[in-house]
């Protein structure tokens, strides 16, 4: 258990870690702006301001991190039960349990994401939030911008596609 923890918390502190590094936190930081501008989307409608964007939260509902890295967790703890053998079986049991993880997981995820913030929901959805933070980096103004006309021109095209149909 104990080494199971420290696996686990060394993860957390490699992701932290990387995050910081110069290519690996513009990446960050991009995505951060990309989930203020959906947070802003969902809040103001289809006509908010780049001032509405910057005051948004870049955490979200809907994590992809969230996801990878509680998944990861998960997968390590897992790992920690495997008795060791044969390690071309070890490798294969490691595979066959990733998805398997992967899609328990999802339906808890998926649960937490889609539950309403208030009462137990709210609170069992703490973690996932706190992950993100790991990983949600402030954006600068240009990311900001960047990800404003990106989404707006995503949004045009969507709104084309439907009138198309």
């Amino acid at each position: 258990v104990v080494c199971c923890m420290f696996r686990a918390l060394g993860f957390i502190l490699s992701v932290y870690v990387i995050s910081r590094l110069r290519l690996i936190k513009r990446m960050s930081e991009y995505h951060s702006a990309a989930k203020k501008v959906i947070n802003a989307y969902e809040i103001y409608g289809d006509h908010f301001t780049e001032e509405e964007v910057r005051r948004a939260s870049p955490i979200s509902d809907h994590s992809d991190i969230a996801f990878i890295l509680i998944t990861a967790i998960l997968c390590i703890i897992a790992f920690a039960f495997l008795r060791p053998g044969f390690w071309l079986m070890d490798a294969v049991k490691r595979l066959v349990i990733i998805p398997i993880i992967a899609a328990l997981y999802n339906e808890i995820h998926l649960f937490l994401e889609n539950g309403k913030p208030g009462g137990l929901v709210g609170r069992m959805r703490v973690p996932i939030e706190r992950v993100q933070l790991i990983c949600a980096l402030e954006p600068s103004e240009d990311m900001i911008e960047v990800a404003m006309h990106a989404f707006n021109a995503a949004l045009s095209a969507d709104r084309e596609i439907t009138s198309s149909d």
